[in-house]
């Protein structure tokens, strides 16, 4: 009798752990798959890199949101120019990124001015779908728009207390990214 109730016991722990390994990997599933539908569709082809759904205007409205898959992130110099609040987790010095799948608007790079003129050193690459770079003020307001796949230096001038910021867009795109900021 004692033999059958240990059988018995042993057969519910192995029923219990698969109907919990099994949850657990329907609810991965199901958090993947659901979040790969927010991916932006890229709808202008292989051979365009352009932003064929993300426009200018949607950057300047400053309401960002962004899933990616897939990511690799190396930063250094936090909160290097002093930012605080909102933005203080991504005043880098540097930050290195490599993405598999990006779609949508974030903020990867936050300066805070001094009233001198600040440094970017960009180099990008992607490898498919369609990506821009943008340099705003704190209102998001496009100062530059940065070239992809090379290599690019561009400096801005600031105002001292006022927010720049590095904006990546993305429409399922693959990326690789690595950008140097300098102050003078």
């Amino acid at each position: 009798m004692m033999k059958n109730k240990k059988a018995l016991l042993i057969v519910l722990i192995v029923v219990w752990v698969i109907v919990i390994v099994g949850g657990l990997i329907g609810f991965v599933a199901w958090r993947i798959s659901e979040a790969s539908s927010k991916q932006i569709e890229d709808i202008n082809g292989e051979d365009d890199k352009t932003l064929a759904v993300i426009t200018n205007e949607d950057i300047e409205s400053g309401r960002f949101s962004s899933v990616s898959f897939g990511s690799s992130t190396q930063t250094r110099g936090y909160r290097a120019s002093g930012v605080r609040g909102r933005f203080g987790d991504v005043d880098n010095t540097y930050l290195k990124r490599s993405i598999k799948q990006f779609s949508g608007i974030s903020i990867e790079n936050a300066y805070l001015g001094n009233g001198s003129p600040v440094t970017y050193a960009l180099t990008s690459t992607v490898s498919s779908g369609n990506f821009q770079i943008f340099i705003t003020d704190e209102d998001f307001q496009i100062l530059k728009v940065v070239p992809i796949d090379q290599s690019v230096t561009l400096t801005i001038p600031t105002e001292a207390g006022k927010l720049y910021h590095v904006i990546f867009a993305g429409e399922s795109a693959e990326i690789q990214v690595e950008l140097w900021r300098t102050m003078q």
